[in-house]
């Protein structure tokens, strides 16, 4: 009996702290959950997207002038799909006053990794005063969070035009001397015609004006002599026939209007006849007008054309009747207008 009770003893104790362990395992339950969490690998961060404005500079400059363009290209990249959202007014308030912003080109999107894409476009820049700018954009929407876009720092320098201080960017390395172009040779001045042209214009018109004031005016025609020229052109014609014939009617009608101011050429041969009468014309001279225009009439109206003497003889017969017609026949008085009776 006595080398029993160590056995139970010894029995005992493991079961004692099984069960204290147990007990403690249920007590501490969220010390436990730590413990396990504290096992498992960490989540992994959200993508976060990034935006940053990179300015081209010429090589080994960090400045423009106030009258050049600044290329900046637009970078933007994050979580694929990609979605930009660009601001209505590209620039911050602080910039937008010194500063012009416009697009050079379309945007393009590309892929830049593992669920990863990038966009770009490009914009120029053009500054309006000259000093140290920090440039700084607006933030952009990327896929519907508003993103800072990183800026930059630029020079704008005024550029002198002095032709002195010539540009030492422009500068060329040393090279040999030149030679000289031969030089010109002197132009020879024109010689200014002008003057001598309005002073020959101007003689010219005072000689032209002493001529007309000093003239002799030429002596008037009289009737007779200017119907016995047209009767001379008329006997020059190599055939005479029935143009001429009427053309003789033509002539003497017209000398009765120039010579007595009876208006012949508007009236009819009876009309005229009639008129002459009233006129008080004596009654031969009638009777040889009525038969030199009565040939002339059938001519015209009744197409009976004579022969070539028979229309020289008319010729010559009208002549004389112009020659011998007496000038002391005064006018008549208002010879009636020929008006047709409706």
């Amino acid at each position: 009996m006595q080398h029993e009770q160590p056995h139970r003893w010894r029995l005992v104790g493991p079961a004692i702290g099984l069960v204290a362990v147990v007990l403690l395992l249920h007590r501490d339950l969220p010390l436990r959950d730590a413990w396990a969490a504290s096992r498992l690998p960490a989540p992994l961060a959200p993508l976060q997207a990034t935006a940053q404005a990179v300015p081209q500079f010429e090589p080994r400059q960090n400045w423009i002038g106030l009258s050049a363009r600044l290329p900046v290209t637009l970078t933007i990249e994050g979580p694929a799909p990609l979605r930009v959202e660009l601001p209505e007014k590209l620039l911050a308030p602080e910039t937008e006053q010194d500063w012009h912003i416009r697009p050079t080109g379309p945007a393009t999107q590309t892929p830049a990794g593992p669920q990863r894409e990038k966009w770009t476009q490009p914009f120029r820049l053009t500054p309006y005063v000259p000093g140290l700018h920090t440039v700084q954009f607006a933030p952009v929407r990327v896929n519907g969070v508003e993103t800072p876009v990183a800026g930059f720092t630029v020079q704008v320098q005024v550029e002198s035009a002095d032709p002195d201080k010539p540009d030492p960017r422009q500068a060329r390395p040393i090279t040999g001397i030149e030679e000289l172009p031969p030089p010109a040779p002197a132009a020879t001045a024109e010689p200014n015609w002008w003057p001598a042209v309005l002073l020959g214009v101007v003689l010219l018109l005072a000689v032209v004006l002493a001529l007309r004031r000093f003239r002799r005016r030429p002596d008037p025609v009289s009737p007779q002599q200017w119907a016995q020229t047209a009767f001379d052109q008329l006997q020059q014609a190599p055939r005479i026939g029935a143009v001429q014939v009427e053309q003789v009617a033509v002539i003497v009608r017209e000398f009765i209007d120039r010579r007595f101011g009876i208006p012949a050429p508007q009236l009819t041969t009876g009309e005229l006849l009639t008129a002459l009468t009233a006129a008080q014309w004596p009654a031969p001279e009638v009777s040889r007008l009525q038969q030199l225009l009565a040939i002339c009439d059938q001519v015209k109206f009744a197409g009976r054309v004579p022969d070539e003497a028979e229309c020289r003889h008319l010729l010559a017969t009208a002549r004389d009747w112009v020659q011998t017609t007496p000038t002391d026949f005064q006018p008549p008085p208002a010879p009636p207008h020929p008006e047709t009776s409706s």
